[in-house]
């Protein structure tokens, strides 16, 4: 989905405010009842983590020193990672429903910064089973994830945002009371709205994170 797609209403993005990452260095916005995981466990020093725990959604910034070349299979940097996102997480099945490369000048701000930067996303429906659930407790997610490249730094930025759309009733979710957020709104591109306002928002403040 392009960017420019998605319309703005008073829904959870008009309520989201800057985040700082990584100390400053960067900002996105989110709503306020999305958590800092930082302040419950640890998170990798090349992670940001944020979870909202009633709807069990969670975005999540990553720098990766950057895969070249990719996998034959691939010729987006943003399927590559989905792909190895589901591996990590054990995925028992994953599905890919959508990518495509956006335009670097939709994020002016770090075109600035790296003027050859790329930018892809994909968009996946996962299955599986969270912390150490049995697999017969899988729940099914919606997984979207940027990936924007940015070969000055010789970096891979991504934003994923999980969105579980089914949560199993007897799973570890469940159980502690989360529900599926806006359960009766199927379209995608609705659906995706905090994603890409996140996305959108995306700055770097401070280019010496890289260094």
């Amino acid at each position: 989905m392009h960017l420019t797609m998605v319309r703005e209403t008073q829904t959870e993005t008009s309520i989201a405010t800057p985040r700082d990452l990584f100390g400053g260095a960067m900002t996105l916005s989110l709503p306020p009842f999305f958590t800092d995981v930082s302040r419950l466990r640890g998170v990798p020093d090349n992670q940001e983590a944020f979870a909202h725990a009633e709807t069990d959604r969670s975005l999540i910034v990553e720098l990766l020193q950057q895969e070249h070349p990719l996998p034959v299979a691939h010729t987006l940097a943003a399927t590559f990672h989905l792909d190895e996102l589901a591996s990590d997480s054990a995925a028992l099945s994953s599905n890919l429903v959508y990518s495509a490369a956006l335009p670097p000048d939709d994020f002016p701000l770090l075109k600035q910064g790296d003027p050859a930067l790329q930018v892809s996303v994909a968009h996946g429906v996962h299955t599986v089973a969270k912390f150490k659930d049995a697999e017969s407790l899988a729940s099914q997610v919606n997984v979207h994830l940027a990936c924007i490249t940015l070969p000055r730094v010789t970096t891979d930025l991504l934003v994923v945002f999980n969105d579980p759309v089914v949560l199993h009733p007897w799973g570890s979710s469940a159980r502690v009371g989360s529900q599926v957020a806006n359960s009766q709104e199927s379209n995608p591109e609705r659906r995706a709205e905090l994603f890409d306002h996140a996305l959108r928002t995306l700055q770097v403040n401070d280019w010496s994170l890289f260094c």
